[in-house]
């Protein structure tokens, strides 16, 4: 409660799709540059075969753990959204990572509730 309160920062490890650090995140073989196809000029509705990085197997990404740090602002509560920009899985061939969204939840406290946007004070005399 106190963090939600506050605010903190928090280390957070994920399993992060990242880009591949032998393509580079282009999907092919290094040393190759990743080609237009002729024939549909890049729109997807052909295929063309090129040589794909053996690192990632063409995909351009891999999955890795990573420790992110999240900066939680001051008067989350449950349910809050955080949008981390960048933090999310990077696009395809190359392109610019996504964003992630993190939802909040707040642990309950035994010294102070929280009711809306006030917080209260348990009583601690009988």
């Amino acid at each position: 409660m106190k963090d939600a309160v506050f605010g903190t920062s928090k280390d957070l490890r994920i399993n992060k799709a990242t880009d591949c650090g032998t393509c580079g995140g282009s999907g092919v073989k290094p040393g190759t540059k990743p080609k237009t196809c002729p024939t549909c000029k890049g729109t997807g509705t052909m295929q063309m075969q090129q040589e794909s990085c053996t690192s990632c197997g063409g995909e351009g990404h891999k999955m890795e753990m990573k420790t992110v740090e999240v900066k939680i602002p001051a008067g989350v509560d449950t349910g809050s959204i955080l949008r981390l920009k960048g933090m999310g899985s990077p696009g395809s061939k190359g392109g610019s990572a996504g964003d992630m969204f993190l939802e909040i939840y707040v642990e309950p406290d035994r010294t102070w509730t929280r009711k809306g946007d006030d917080l209260e004070l348990m009583s601690l005399f009988h």
